[in-house]
């Protein structure tokens, strides 16, 4: 059975890697593919009302700021996990 702290890290590193593959099918101009990397992972709501408006120069704006905060807390979520229960684990006699 995997724990809660686990699937958190799961969670993270998954949420990593759809931003970072909607950040790069959305520079190529796959407008599409972007869409449905973002749609996988619960992003924050005013920026996806924003795109689902069809205001893309307001999502850009909000997106600016948004994706380096989620990119960040996924990553450091995963990092956090390993240090906490993968690497300094308590050693019980």
């Amino acid at each position: 059975m995997i724990s809660n702290a686990a699937l958190n890290a799961c969670l993270n590193g998954l949420s990593g890697v759809l931003l970072a593959c909607g950040y790069a099918a959305i520079r190529a101009g796959k407008k599409g593919l972007h869409k449905a990397f973002m749609l996988s992972v619960p992003l924050i709501i005013v920026t996806l009302r924003r795109a689902w408006l069809g205001r893309f120069d307001k999502h850009r704006l909000i997106a600016r700021w948004t994706l380096p905060l989620w990119f960040y807390v996924s990553v450091t979520g995963v990092i956090i996990y390993f240090m906490v229960y993968q690497i300094f684990v308590p050693k019980i006699p």
